[in-house]
């Protein structure tokens, strides 16, 4: 049976395969970090206040990104600041947030920004 994808519109299409499954890998590796950096962390690390934010800042603002990255990959962008939650509730939602984005690239649906935009 021959190939019903004419040779042109493959190498159309691989490379934007190869972008998404490089931003998903980029995603898993930043999630696998995040996850060590985050593991056996006091409650009280949260507050911890000597460098200008405080971690529970930096991953609501990290969680925030990502939430933004799926709002564009599904063409309806949009920003919000998000207050900072109690601790084990903000990790939850970062990597809720990072594993909604992932999902998006890992389906069919089309990706409405540039992904080069989207890291």
């Amino acid at each position: 049976m021959p190939n019903p994808f004419p040779a042109r519109f493959l190498a159309i299409v691989a490379p934007m395969d190869e972008k998404r499954a490089m931003l998903r890998h980029t995603l898993a590796t930043l999630a696998y970090r995040a996850a060590r950096a985050l593991e056996n962390a006091p409650e009280s690390f949260a507050g911890f206040d000597a460098a200008g934010r405080q971690p529970v800042q930096i991953l609501a603002h990290m969680g925030d990104l990502f939430d933004w990255a799926l709002s564009m990959a599904q063409g309806n962008p949009r920003w919000h600041v998000s207050q900072p939650l109690a601790w084990p509730a903000e990790q939850q939602r970062f990597f809720s947030s990072l594993a909604a984005f992932d999902s998006c690239l890992a389906s069919a649906a089309s990706i409405h920004a540039p992904l080069e935009s989207l890291l």
